[in-house]
């Protein structure tokens, strides 16, 4: 028996989940903005381990490749005791087995388990965020010998690649678009693009460079709601037409960021101010002189 203080003997006992450390495999999907907000099928490619089939997941390199347990002689189990006291424990040595592998399987270098590659099909469900995790059970590695051991699990960070035009505000997808002053001061309808392809957009008239003008039902999919077709274009329309009790429920809105070009300045009054600037150049030359 071994002398180890209470508190190592409960770390060992209790710390460890797996012979094997952690069974969970965490990798990283990449999806476009709209895939995010609309929800997407995704082929995944994912480095696990399984069982050994060459030696059925003994590590044995056939008959006669194991011996019985020194450390624990055979009995799976060891006692340590600590301060008069006894904790039995199972053998680290062979893992509670009883027996070693003295010589080992080739294909698996004796752990009982290889690396495979596996590729698997992912639903991406709508509106997933940047960071979010899919959990994938019983696609992580196999955590022991046993026909029934424990299998981890595949964990998937979402990292959304970033739009040249759209960005994401909550549920909401943002649009930035410029508008001549005369189109601000009267108003009228543009073109701009949203998730699904390009939307017409009332102006109001009045508009001022900052505002921003909101189409109900246009943007992401909420987290959690189900597959749903995308909104109708137009100007005076219901996103939903014919569906207008989910009008609303299950989608953000789109949001676009007025921005007005500056009138341009007649050929006299360009004159005028350059006139007036190089007066002012003139004078502040005087002075320094």
């Amino acid at each position: 028996m071994m002398e180890q203080s209470i508190g190592e003997l409960l770390r060992r006992f209790f710390g460890a989940t797996s012979q094997f450390g952690s069974l969970d495999r965490d990798q990283t999907l990449v999806i476009t903005l709209r895939e995010a907000a609309e929800g997407c099928r995704k082929r995944v490619d994912v480095p696990r381990r399984i069982h050994c089939e060459s030696c059925s997941a003994s590590g044995e390199a056939g008959a006669g490749a194991v011996e019985t347990c020194h450390a624990c002689s055979g009995r799976g189990r060891v006692s340590m005791h600590s301060q008069g006291r006894t904790l039995t424990m199972t053998c680290e040595h062979c893992n509670g087995v009883g027996e070693i592998v003295s010589r080992r399987c080739g294909d698996c270098g004796g752990t009982g388990r290889r690396l495979i590659r596996e590729r698997l099909d992912v639903t991406v469900p709508p509106g997933v965020k940047e960071g979010q995790t899919l959990r994938l059970r019983g696609k992580g590695d196999v955590g022991g010998v046993m026909a029934d051991a424990r299998v981890g699990d595949l964990l998937l960070s979402i990292q959304v690649r970033e739009h040249e035009l759209l960005k994401r505000r909550d549920d909401d997808i943002v649009v930035d678009v410029s508008i001549d002053a005369e189109v601000a001061e009267r108003g009228g309808t543009v073109q701009v693009p949203g998730l699904h392809g390009s939307e017409r957009v009332a102006i109001p008239a009045g508009s001022v460079d900052g505002d921003e003008i909101r189409v109900a039902g246009h943007g992401a999919l909420r987290f959690g709601s189900p597959p749903m077709p995308p909104p109708l274009d137009g100007v005076d329309e219901s996103p939903y037409r014919g569906h207008d009790d989910i009008a609303g429920d299950h989608r953000g809105d789109l949001l676009v960021r007025i921005y007005v070009e500056p009138r341009p300045t007649s050929k006299k009054a360009r004159i005028a101010i350059a006139a007036a600037l190089a007066a002012a150049a003139a004078t502040a030359l005087g002075l320094l002189l």
